[in-house]
């Protein structure tokens, strides 16, 4: 049985993931947003907004999860392969950082 897709739902869960980057472009963007504040609109009133927005998002986001995983059955074979796939990635992320002597610090 082939099951029909919900367009309503996968609309809600990109704007959901927009309102995420939103958020993240407010909090952790290093736009120099201080020669527009002389504008109309102020510009760091609208990154809270963007912030608040952020926030919304996520907790859709998670609902939507949710939503499509209530009628699953529990395996614990799902939990052990998340495990295994983040442990890899985080740990190859770690070497390429250490290798190439990256930094993320924002400071």
């Amino acid at each position: 049985m082939k099951k029909e897709r919900q367009s309503n739902i996968e609309v809600l869960r990109i704007l959901s993931m927009l309102m995420i980057i939103g958020h993240h472009f407010a909090l952790h963007g290093r736009f120099d947003y201080s020669q527009y504040n002389a504008q109309l609109v102020d510009v760091e009133k609208v990154l809270v907004i963007f912030q608040a927005f952020g926030k919304i998002g996520v907790d859709i986001f998670v609902l939507i999860g949710a939503y499509f995983l209530v009628g699953r059955k529990y395996k614990s074979s799902r939990i052990v392969n998340l495990l295994l796939v983040s442990t890899f990635y985080s740990t190859a992320i770690y070497i390429l950082f250490v290798t190439f002597n990256l930094d993320i610090r924002s400071d």
